[in-house]
């Protein structure tokens, strides 16, 4: 609330606890710009995260932006990442990278992506509620079937916590 007061940008949802899926749904029912980054509240970003995965869509024309991560287990801390080398690509030369490692976080979490929201909107897409577990894994899929473009970039992004027992 305090944020938002001071930044018209930040909009503040109040809503009872629906679980994951329902708060990311509130949020995209009320986004305006032109892209969306999801990130956890056990998580963190760095201070150009948003600014590198913003200029990579931009300059590449994108729909999506995948990029590197940290993985963080207690005080070990290891960048993550599946595709080698920053490059475009279209929505079959990306499923042939995933379909070498599909259980992998890379390709299956929101938070290291950026999205087109015009994608999202064009075609519904939205989290699937009633899963506990991998909605954001069908929201990618569902969200893949309507790119034209991606961009892998290979710079971290995110520091994503391993907590025992999180969802």
């Amino acid at each position: 609330d305090a944020y938002a007061k001071e930044d018209a940008r930040v909009r503040v949802i109040h809503k009872s606890n629906g679980g994951v899926s329902s708060a990311r749904n509130a949020a995209l029912d009320i986004a305006k710009g032109t892209y969306v980054q999801f990130m956890d509240a056990d998580d963190w970003i760095p201070s150009d995260s948003t600014k590198l995965l913003y200029q990579s869509a931009v300059s590449h024309d994108a729909d999506m932006v995948i990029a590197d991560f940290w993985r963080v287990v207690g005080d070990r801390v290891s960048q993550k990442g599946d595709i080698e080398e920053e490059q475009e690509m279209d929505k079959l030369a990306y499923v042939g990278f995933m379909q070498q490692n599909p259980a992998d976080f890379y390709y299956g979490a929101l938070w290291n992506k950026l999205f087109r929201r015009s994608k999202i909107e064009a075609y519904q897409l939205r989290m699937d509620e009633s899963l506990s577990w991998c909605e954001d894994f069908v929201f990618n899929l569902e969200f893949i079937l309507h790119v034209e473009k991606i961009f892998a970039l290979r710079a971290p992004v995110y520091y994503y916590v391993k907590t025992s027992g999180s969802l």
